[in-house]
């Protein structure tokens, strides 16, 4: 995923060379629901999504041994998804700077509900619960 957090106005300004026009696009905080579209369209499964987003991510950046996957030793990074619940990507919800997501409108049949760094809960249905808890992880060689 890119975080490209420009605003539209500044996308659609003129610009004297191609190579000015800020890139990208806003995806962070879309990119779960995006990665569960695929699972709901039947192209990825669930287990896929913590390797792709998780476990070689880690892998690639040298921080497996703490990072990537539920194991003693490593840091209980993890996600709750409500299977039962579906959810709607909207422009209005975005917190970036872009103010917006390619994505508007698409919806998924899972929810996130909970979000837990090194074992304790920061986030719950969208709202930051236990905020300033992130940590510089240095690669491990």
């Amino acid at each position: 995923t890119d975080h490209a957090p420009h605003s539209p106005a500044e996308k659609a300004a003129d610009y004297p060379a191609f190579a000015d026009i800020p890139g990208g696009m806003p995806g962070l905080q879309t990119l779960l629901s995006v990665m569960l579209k695929l699972v709901d369209e039947d192209l990825i499964g669930l287990r896929d999504i913590a390797r792709l987003c998780a476990a070689n991510p880690a892998n690639r950046f040298g921080l497996g041994r703490r990072k990537g996957r539920l194991a003693v030793g490593h840091d209980a990074d993890i996600l709750l998804i409500d299977p039962t619940r579906t959810f709607a990507m909207r422009d209005a919800d975005q917190k970036s700077k872009a103010g917006y997501t390619p994505f508007d409108g698409w919806s998924v049949s899972a929810t996130l509900r909970q979000v837990f760094l090194r074992g304790e809960e920061i986030t719950r249905d969208g709202a930051l619960v236990n905020p300033g808890q992130g940590q510089v992880v240095r690669w491990e060689s």
